[in-house]
């Protein structure tokens, strides 16, 4: 006999309290929707057996209407929002530790797209000139412009670690621009429209979504290594194992396909259905692979063969978000549900429900003692529990 554990939250305040009630297994979301909640001030854990313990949900946010962008740093959610009443775009810090360490800061401008490049700085694109970018430091005000594309700028990839990043623009090319020199260090001229970059380590630029539909650049060298046109690549991820750097896609078809970063050899290619392939996400150690899609499951496969070693069912819709941690793995999307599954036996072991809207991120304090989600209307709240720990 499993059990349902039901905790009603006061507000955005610790008080709470908490209904145990004993259920089949099989009805666990069977409960979940006939819980569904009036108020986002309400909100529930709904776990298995002896794992019902120690996930403490905090609510964040509810009155802006819209987030661009969120981050985490430090004990602080860092977020970059809308509100439709009065029309502000805020930076927006929420403590997670009780100790608020910044006021709200008023973006002066129309943003177009805008994202938290650290704990003290945003790029943003105006909505009247869409082909500058500018760097806000929201501690200091200072404002940097990036001038150089002659058409609206489509998305941009961020190289951690390090004062680099690129941007991609409807004239069809990408710029590579040094942050401290505040110049553009590298102009790559494309073949055709693209709208997703990624900046990788050893010189490689990667982009997807556009003609041709993938591509691997060689910006040291100016070449390209790699140029597909018969693919329709989703989402992209960079994998380390063994000090070999391979670059993972997923794919519209429901395939994945693995390939060397350097030489761009294709290492495996595996189908794991006939859906969409949303995320690909890896283990702490790098040796596996998690994988979700529009058929709602979770595929584990071997991040060196690609050969899959088990399936994990039980979301109603979609998947959109993968967080690994040592012990566990969490999976959201369009059921508006949050799963916990043992990263070993691949159990479910808890179903996490407070959202009214599908889940459309989540995110991972360093010290692996929060979990952050956020909703279509941008509802987020905080689950508080030893991630890294026992939940027993």
């Amino acid at each position: 006999m499993a059990e349902l554990t039901y905790y009603r939250l006061d507000g955005t305040t610790s008080r709470h309290s908490k209904i145990t009630i004993p259920i089949q297994e099989l009805d666990v979301f069977q409960h979940c929707e006939q819980l569904r909640f009036n108020s986002l001030e309400e909100t529930a854990i709904f776990a298995k057996d002896n794992y019902q313990q120690r996930i403490n949900p905090i609510f964040l946010s509810k009155q802006y209407q819209f987030i661009y962008d969120a981050r985490i740093y430090r004990d602080s959610l860092i977020t970059v929002a809308w509100n439709e009443d009065s029309g502000e775009k805020i930076v927006k810090y929420s403590s997670l530790s009780g100790e608020i360490s910044l006021d709200n800061y008023t973006i002066d401008g129309e943003i177009f797209d805008v994202w938290i490049i650290d704990e003290d700085k945003i790029i943003w694109i105006n909505k009247d000139s869409q082909n500058i970018l500018t760097i806000e430091n929201f501690i200091s005000n200072e404002k940097i412009n990036f001038p150089g594309h002659s058409q609206a700028i489509i998305s941009i990839s961020l190289l951690e670690e390090t004062n680099m990043f690129a941007s991609v623009s409807e004239d069809k090319t990408v710029r590579i621009w040094d942050i401290n020199e505040r110049v553009c260090i590298k102009t790559i001229k494309l073949p055709g429209y693209c709208s997703k970059i990624l900046l990788a380590k050893s010189n490689r630029l990667i982009g997807w979504e556009g003609k041709p539909q993938f591509w691997v650049y060689d910006f040291k060298n100016e070449k390209f290594l790699l140029s597909k046109t018969d693919i329709n690549p989703v989402t992209v991820l960079i994998n380390n194992i063994e000090k070999n750097l391979y670059v993972l896609v997923g794919r519209q078809d429901g395939v994945i396909d693995c390939y060397l970063l350097n030489s761009c050899e294709l290492v495996w290619s595996n189908r794991l259905s006939d859906g969409w392939v949303y995320k690909i996400e890896n283990s702490s150690d790098n040796s596996l692979l998690f994988v979700s899609g529009s058929d709602g499951n979770i595929y584990v496969i071997d991040a060196l063969c690609g050969q899959l070693q088990q399936t994990l069912s039980g979301h109603s819709g979609g998947v959109w978000n993968i967080i690994t941690t040592s012990k566990y793995i969490l999976t959201s999307g369009l059921d508006e549900t949050i799963r916990v599954w043992d990263i070993q036996s691949g159990d479910k072991i808890a179903i996490l429900a407070g959202h009214n809207h599908k889940i459309r991120q989540m995110l991972m304090t360093d010290d692996k003692k929060y979990l952050i989600s956020r909703d279509k209307l941008g509802n987020t709240i905080a689950w508080s529990a030893d991630w890294d720990g026992v939940l027993s």
